[in-house]
């Protein structure tokens, strides 16, 4: 696991609260593709979605959890 410094740790956890609008402590594939969408003005095709997902997901649960 990766030691973060305090700053970079909080900047993480807001990042991480700011996508997950339903505050579940998880960001769903929902929460990625409606982010994506703001950030690039047009939603992502569903297969790089799902790379990202892939590569974030630790617990292969489906969600991306901060921890």
């Amino acid at each position: 696991m990766l030691t973060m410094l305090p700053d970079s740790r909080k900047s993480l956890e807001e990042m991480f609260a700011d996508l997950d609008t339903d505050s579940s402590g998880n960001i769903s594939k929902v929460e990625l593709e409606y982010a994506m969408k703001l950030k690039y003005g047009k939603p992502l095709k569903s297969s790089a979605i799902d790379k990202m997902m892939k590569e974030a997901d630790a617990d292969s649960d489906g969600e991306i959890s901060l921890e």
